[in-house]
């Protein structure tokens, strides 16, 4: 049921096409301490990549396929955005160092989401991810939302970029 519910997710937000919702399928390429890498796959053709450290309630993903920048998921059954569009900004904190600032992160039912920027930023920020603990998401005013385990983040991020190399 959550993989429904991350695909309509990323189906909204145009991550995926319409067409390539219809069915897919995945496969469990890695997994390492709390993380698991999997390839997903559409009818249609298309596929992506998804590294993610999940917890009965509660998700943090990192998806990417060869066409879309690099996008961070974060789902909790907690949550109840809607459908509308809706926006906030919000801050990330891996361990103790100093915050990443997401504005104008999208709202969607159930989810967080926010595009990575290209470049050195991105890689910055997937490079805190690999070689931390913890990663902290907290509301505009400091709030800790959720954390997440960075356990096994660091072969799962390589995981990630070996599965996104591989896809057609």
């Amino acid at each position: 049921m959550k993989k429904l519910v991350f695909l309509s997710v990323l189906l909204a937000s145009g991550f995926v096409s319409p067409a390539a919702f219809g069915h897919s399928t995945d496969k469990v390429l890695f997994t390492s301490k709390d993380w698991q890498v999997r390839a997903v796959y559409w009818d249609d053709g298309t596929s992506a990549c998804v590294a993610e450290v999940a917890y009965t309630n509660d998700t943090f993903s990192v998806w990417t396929d060869k066409t879309h920048p690099i996008r961070l998921q974060f789902f909790s059954n907690q949550w109840q955005f809607g459908e509308a569009d809706s926006y906030v900004d919000l801050q990330l904190q891996i361990d103790d160092h100093q915050g990443w600032n997401l504005h104008h992160a999208d709202r969607y039912k159930n989810s967080i989401l926010f595009d990575l920027p290209e470049g050195d930023t991105g890689t910055q920020f997937l490079h805190e991810v690999a070689n931390g603990s913890t990663l902290r998401l907290l509301d505009n005013n400091g709030q800790e939302m959720e954390s997440y385990s960075l356990s096994g983040a660091n072969s799962s991020i390589d995981a990630l970029v070996n599965c996104i190399s591989s896809l057609h």
